[in-house]
């Protein structure tokens, strides 16, 4: 499970915007690797 050190409640927009920038092209080809690679476990009670 992932939990930010510090988490923000209040974001701010432009903050939110350029880190989102810094992630243009690098973010895609990992969506798409773990979307093409996804497994369903079943699990019976």
């Amino acid at each position: 499970i992932f939990v930010a050190k510090h988490p923000v409640t209040h974001p701010i927009l432009k903050v939110i915007e350029r880190s989102e920038k810094k992630l243009e092209g690098v973010i895609e080809p990992m969506v798409e690797t773990a979307v093409s690679t996804a497994e369903t476990i079943l699990a019976e009670a």
